[in-house]
């Protein structure tokens, strides 16, 4: 798991999460600081099987002032498997770079404490193909009082002219861009999200709640719009019961056809 996950983690919410061989190093060259370097050479994909694949991934996190953490990242990934890219993703091969610097934070506001997220990327292909070229940007801010946080957010992954659209392939669809997952791959015309959220905690009971409205990156076309809700009972510190529900409807001439999906989580 690299950083806040967006690029790289485990997807484990699924029954086979994906599974790397390599080496990862991680220390603290300085105070107030973590970096961290890794190598892999393999991959144990969502389906169960095995592939070869190059993953080099770079990473510097600091803390410089409380309450305040700042990262920059390197990720370079050169998947074997190419077959069904042209499909999936509008070109031959994914192999890319990306690169990019996340901050987050938070800070009091009296009795109530606000929060904020800023996150830009860039994606470039290792092989000079002028069609995987994409930008990356998340920002949201929010605000926290006795359990209860509200937030506004705003996500773009970009395309390079209805050619590529940004894509993360090896991270938790499910923990970004809405429950229904309606967006597993991004469209080549790339992805607007705005989304508001309400997260609600007492004692051993947690809501949470998300609303997603979804557009292009290139032409500016309404995908459609997103509810999801979450209720979680924690029954002790090491076990939770979650029900979950998720409602994904397109727009007119939108993206997909309509989402419909409750599940019920032990853990």
């Amino acid at each position: 798991k690299l950083g806040n996950e967006r690029h790289i983690s485990d997807d484990s919410f699924r029954q086979v999460p994906l599974l790397y061989d390599g080496l990862l190093v991680r220390g603290s060259p300085m105070t107030r600081s973590q970096l961290t370097a890794g190598q892999f050479n393999r991959l144990r994909t969502r389906s169960g099987t095995t592939e070869r694949m190059q993953l080099t991934l770079m990473e510097l996190a600091m803390n410089p002032v409380r309450d305040v953490s700042v990262a920059a990242y390197a990720i370079r990934h050169r998947p074997q498997s190419q077959a069904s890219n042209l499909l999936r993703f509008g070109v031959s091969s994914i192999s890319n770079w990306v690169i990019g610097a996340v901050v987050d934070g938070s800070y009091p506001l009296g009795e109530m404490r606000g929060y904020y997220t800023l996150n830009v990327a860039d994606q470039r292909s290792t092989d000079d193909a002028s069609a995987l070229r994409a930008r990356y940007w998340r920002a949201g801010a929010g605000a926290g009082w006795q359990g209860l946080v509200v937030r506004a957010d705003h996500e773009v992954k970009g395309s390079n002219g209805g050619r590529y659209g940004f894509q993360t392939p090896l991270t938790n669809q499910y923990a970004f861009n809405g429950n229904a997952l309606a967006f597993f791959d991004t469209p080549v015309t790339g992805l607007r999200d705005t989304w508001a959220t309400l997260r609600w905690e007492r004692g051993s009971w947690s809501v949470l709640s998300e609303h997603h409205w979804f557009r292009s990156d290139f032409g500016n076309q309404r995908y459609g719009r997103e509810l999801d809700f979450n209720l979680t009972y924690s029954i002790n510190p090491h076990a939770y019961v979650r029900a979950q529900w998720a409602r994904y409807r397109p727009g007119a001439g939108g993206f997909g056809a309509d989402i419909d999906k409750v599940w019920l989580t032990v853990g």
